[in-house]
């Protein structure tokens, strides 16, 4: 993604996303979200919910549209004994697994909130917010750039190398409809990787 001024948006490494979650752990709610995003991929309007009006233009007919994104976020019904009910844009609902770590936590913090309360009661922009703060204290170059996509973005590109670029993998755990949608985070070989494939080094 780009931005206005040139710089572009900060990408994030391993090493940065380990010291964020570690810097984080202390407070629960915050280590709940960035472990969601970082280390599951899960957007950020699915975890504390969102309320957007976006306009687009329909890429067959070149028509202007206007999508109302109205996301609940995870609330105490949401956690399950082995799952979390994930609310998706265009109203689609379903169960995911966020890996035995972050569905623990997510049930300690659900157990200290009421029916029909969010179990990370933030806005985006204090997601985004907070986000920051962590990337800050973590020695994230350029942390202000961060947005909480980037963290989704961080998520589809480990777990493309980790797979060994499988798209189906990839995209199941994304939970894209669209295969073209996964393949932006499955980046080219580099000419390391393509010498390692074709000379079996």
């Amino acid at each position: 993604m780009r931005i206005r001024d040139g710089r572009g948006e900060t990408r994030l490494s391993d090493l940065h996303k380990n010291r964020i979650l570690e810097l984080a752990e202390p407070v629960p709610r915050d280590h709940l979200l960035l472990g969601l995003q970082l280390e599951r991929g899960w957007r950020i309007g699915s975890i504390v919910g969102c309320h957007n009006k976006v306009s687009y233009t329909r890429k067959r007919t070149g028509e202007k549209a206007i999508c109302i994104v109205n996301l609940p976020g995870i609330r105490k019904e949401d956690v399950g004994h082995e799952t979390i009910m994930i609310h998706f844009k265009g109203g689609k609902t379903e169960p995911d697994y966020p890996g035995e770590k972050w569905l623990r936590l997510a049930q300690d913090l659900a157990s200290k909130v009421r029916k029909g309360e969010r179990v990370i009661p933030l806005t985006e922009q204090h997601a985004t917010n907070i986000l920051r703060k962590y990337a800050k204290l973590a020695g994230v170059p350029n942390w202000d750039r961060l947005h909480n996509h980037r963290q989704r973005a961080y998520f589809g590109t480990y777990w493309a190398r980790k797979t060994g670029r499988d798209y189906w993998k990839v995209q199941s755990l994304m939970g894209h409809k669209d295969l073209r949608a996964t393949a932006v985070y499955v980046e080219e070989l580099s000419l390391e990787e393509k010498k390692q494939l074709l000379d079996g080094t």
